[in-house]
């Protein structure tokens, strides 16, 4: 089983850091909504290129195919 080593002085930067200016804290706050803004905005962009691409291929690769007797009736 592996055996992981605490350390109590990994806290300790963020115990000694300073509040930044208000300035600089607007800055910092309006950069990073924008960069998950962005990033949400990518994924979503990637995702659905994915999806469209995976539909495609399945309506390429599944034209033509003709249901097994039977399957429609089944369903009523």
């Amino acid at each position: 089983m592996w055996r992981t080593r605490r350390t109590t002085r990994s806290a300790e930067p963020w115990r000694r850091r300073r509040p930044c200016p208000p300035e600089q804290a607007a800055a910092l706050i309006s950069a990073a909504q924008d960069a998950f803004t962005d990033g949400f905005q990518a994924a979503a962009w990637v995702g659905s290129a994915v999806l469209f691409a995976t539909a495609a291929a399945a309506w390429f690769m599944l034209r033509g195919q003709k249901l097994a007797k039977g399957i429609v009736e089944d369903l009523d």
